[in-house]
């Protein structure tokens, strides 16, 4: 099962992503995290994964297999899985 890192989910488009990543990969298992300074919980309605309201520069999240970076003003997407 692959297990994705989602940062900056509470935004309009970390939370767009998330959704959708839940419904196209059901089988992936998601992880949100944000600290909700400027995003939402309401943003992520009908989402059924795991939630860590933290901030990301202040913990690791261990091992991986993909990350989408959406938190802040510096957006990348970081990914080593090949689907």
């Amino acid at each position: 099962m692959r297990h994705i890192w989602i940062t900056g989910a509470g935004g309009f488009i970390g939370s767009n992503l998330v959704l959708r990543l839940q419904e196209e990969f059901p089988k992936a298992s998601l992880t949100v995290l944000d600290d909700f300074r400027s995003g939402s919980f309401l943003n992520l309605e009908g989402y059924l994964g795991d939630f860590v309201a933290a901030d990301l520069s202040m913990n690791s999240p261990g091992e991986i297999g993909a990350l989408a970076e959406l938190a802040g003003p510096e957006v990348g997407v970081v990914t080593n899985i090949g689907w």
